[in-house]
């Protein structure tokens, strides 16, 4: 069985998307919904350590609230592949291998539901890092990992952290070949995404090489740099988007 874990700040939002979607199931799910409309949360880290200990399914997923599932046999299908994975850490719907720019997914997402990747795919695929619109984690890998409140202080990172703590514990990371339609483009990045990018690299600069996400790709050796160009370039684009 699964649990699914949302976190969600627009009721209407996930009413409609998520939560219509999930009554359509065929199989049984448990369903742990927070509700932050009054931002009783400040980070998706915290949110989500403090709702795994009451999750009782073999697989936890953790979905955006604005993810929208078609086939109501989705459960049942994604549960026999994940049974069928070797050692699955953290298993995604879109993800990004380590040193390959571009994106792995069969999703599509924005009002044109366009593919939210640069390659289809066929079966599943091992990557370093996946997105967090969807993601799930079989409930035993909590017993040796949570999602670190510290480095993810905000709303980014989380899922990518993770994938990134799990390898180092030789959990493997995967992408599955679904379909599934996220409503938004993906491309909402604030300050505080480089900020928490900033603190993964500092975190793991003795690790990795690079680490390659579905919105950025860091070279460890350089990350600063990366940093610092990213910043100016943000507050450049903004002050552009007051004034205009």
């Amino acid at each position: 069985m699964f649990t699914i874990i949302c976190l969600f700040n627009k009721y209407e939002v996930f009413e409609k998307c998520l939560l219509k979607s999930l009554k359509k199931q065929l199989s049984e799910y448990e369903g742990i919904f927070i509700d932050n409309t009054e931002n009783k949360y400040s980070s998706a880290a915290k949110a989500f350590n403090e709702a795994i200990p009451k999750a009782r399914g073999k697989y936890i997923i953790f979905a955006h609230q604005d993810i929208i599932i078609e086939d109501p046999e989705w459960l049942m299908k994604t549960e026999e592949v994940l049974d069928s994975l070797e050692n699955p850490g953290i298993v995604g719907v879109a993800g990004c291998k380590e040193n390959i720019k571009g994106v792995y997914t069969n999703i599509r997402h924005g009002n044109d539901k366009r593919y939210a990747g640069h390659f289809r795919v066929e079966k599943p695929l091992k990557v370093q890092t996946v997105d967090e619109c969807l993601f799930i984690i079989p409930k035993e890998i909590f017993n040796y990992l949570n999602f670190d409140e510290k480095t993810c202080y905000h709303w980014h990172f989380y899922a990518i952290d993770f994938c990134l703590q799990s390898k180092l514990l030789g959990y493997n990371t995967y992408v599955i070949p679904t379909d599934l339609y996220h409503l938004s483009p993906g491309d909402s990045l604030d300050i505080n995404y480089y900020k928490t990018a900033k603190r993964v690299c500092q975190k793991y600069r003795n690790k990795y090489k690079t680490i390659n996400t579905t919105c950025s790709f860091w070279q460890i050796d350089k990350f600063l740099i990366q940093y610092f160009y990213k910043i100016i370039k943000y507050k450049i684009k903004n002050i552009f988007r007051i004034y205009m």
